[in-house]
């Protein structure tokens, strides 16, 4: 009775030393393969290869309940070589298939006074907000920054053709909406806006605007290098004046100039209807001013 007892209780201890020990590891290598444990970890060092969730479930990062292949909840640090490497990017993010080069990536660079980051499309890098086909902008691999509803598989209808490409909501009413293009803030600013439907397409409208009670001027000025060329003021323009003060206004010391016409009176059929009246011909060989009277 007394060696059984014996026996049993080494047993015993010897289970216990061993529980004992393997509680109290803080760190296991495992040189070859091993089946995947079951379990929580504290910290994991791995020196080659690691294959995750590679058929079913999804890899939760910071988050318990992964919400697709790979669920990161909290920042994430990338960083590769400090300064530049041949390609001018110290540190990549690859997105897409490595297959037939058909793959875009994120890149950063950086050296001791700058860093840059760089968006690298296959094709186009394409920003969304909200739903899919609205208020799309895109870049394409030629160079050209386009803005509207970009949709790649409408190409070439809405391929962009220059360096900036601005689609168009067919904002012509530039009293009603701030049309297709802007500059400017909600007091002062230039609005241009072009018509792509109705009786009036392509019509183009450019207009300066003043937010009622600012003082604004709403002027339209046009110029060659340093002049004022050309202002439009409310109905009114001017050549060589930022004032006019009539439908059409030259100052003192600029003038018109009609180019050589043929002598005599023009012909009748250029003056044979109501909508001709008001014509103006001049006739520099003999001195003479002609009007069209109308019919």
């Amino acid at each position: 009775m007394n060696k059984n007892f014996s026996k049993q209780a080494f047993l015993t201890l010897l289970t216990l030393l061993t529980l004992l020990t393997f509680s109290n590891a803080e760190q296991v290598t495992v040189t070859s393969q091993y089946p995947s444990p079951l379990g929580v970890y504290k910290k994991m060092r791995v020196l080659e290869d690691v294959n995750l969730a590679v058929s079913t479930g999804s890899v939760g990062i910071g988050t318990a309940v992964a919400s697709e292949k790979m669920h990161v909840f909290g920042n994430v640090w990338v960083s590769g070589p400090g300064g530049f490497d041949a390609s001018g990017e110290s540190a990549f993010v690859y997105l897409g298939s490595p297959a037939g080069g058909l793959f875009n990536y994120i890149g950063a660079s950086r050296d001791a006074t700058r860093s840059d980051l760089y968006l690298m499309g296959n094709k186009s890098i394409v920003f969304r907000a909200g739903p899919l086909g609205t208020n799309l902008a895109a870049i394409v691999e030629a160079g050209n920054f386009f803005i509207g509803n970009y949709c790649p598989t409408c190409l070439p209808a809405r391929e962009p053709t220059s360096p900036l490409h601005i689609w168009g909501l067919d904002r012509w009413d530039l009293v009603n909406t701030e049309g297709d293009f802007k500059i400017g803030d909600s007091n002062y600013r230039l609005k241009i806006g072009v018509a792509k439907s109705g009786a009036g397409r392509g019509d183009v409208r450019i207009r300066s605007h003043s937010a009622p009670a600012t003082g604004g001027t709403n002027r339209l000025i046009l110029g060659s290098d340093t002049n004022d060329t050309l202002t439009i003021s409310g109905t009114n323009v001017g050549v060589g004046t930022l004032s006019p003060a009539s439908a059409l206004h030259v100052p003192s010391g600029r003038y018109f100039q009609a180019e050589n016409s043929t002598a005599g009176a023009p012909p009748a059929a250029d003056c044979d209807a109501d909508a001709e009246r008001g014509r103006l011909t001049i006739d520099t060989t003999n001195n003479r001013l002609y009007v069209c009277n109308g019919a």
